[in-house]
């Protein structure tokens, strides 16, 4: 075995290693879809889905976003790697009625908290207006109100209430590009 394939296959593994906890894997958006009682299933391309001109609210070259109802806004990524074909990947509601892990805006974040850790979701930032919850690389954003004044991360979540959430699958980096341009360097060097 030539020197170079050896370099080849051992760099590929070490940007493998590097690149993994960056990706989403399908059991968490399986465990998503699952769990969430929303018009779309995320990771599902567009073109599955019937989507009326007039829903368009935003849109730029790599994502569009459609506005269905009062406070549902869905997104589309171009998924994964901003890739030519768009995937729902963005969701954000205030509607009490979409339930999200078992709970729903109008919830207590006690609730909620204790969902989204069942699930597998770490809570990673929290302040007066929201909390992150993290799983991979699904990002769960809770907005709430609070019923008293708090002043650390446990009173917000015993004294908030959910008041909407926002879901979305950020964009895997591109390994294969990645892969390519250092075969391209590998291969001009000899």
């Amino acid at each position: 075995m030539s020197s170079n394939v050896y370099k080849v296959r051992k760099l590929g593994r070490i940007i493998l290693y590097a690149a993994w906890p960056k990706f989403i894997l399908p059991n968490v958006i399986d465990d998503l879809n699952k769990n969430s009682e929303i018009l779309y299933n995320f990771g599902t391309p567009m073109i599955n889905y019937t989507i009326d001109i007039a829903w368009l609210d935003l849109c730029d070259e790599e994502s569009f976003y459609v506005k269905i109802g009062e406070n549902d806004t869905y997104g589309f990524y171009g998924y994964p790697n901003d890739a030519s074909t768009f995937k729902f990947s963005y969701y954000s509601t205030s509607v009490p009625k979409r339930s999200l892990f078992r709970f729903k805006v109008g919830d207590s974040m006690k609730k909620a908290d204790k969902q989204l850790g069942k699930h597998g979701y770490k809570c990673k930032e929290i302040n007066r207006d929201c909390a992150v919850y993290q799983r991979r690389q699904v990002t769960i954003r809770i907005y709430m109100q609070k019923t008293q004044d708090c002043y650390n991360k446990r009173e917000y979540i015993r004294n908030g209430v959910v008041s909407g959430y926002t879901v979305e699958l950020k964009k895997r980096i591109n390994i294969i590009k990645v892969i390519n341009r250092i075969m391209k360097n590998i291969t001009s060097n000899t």
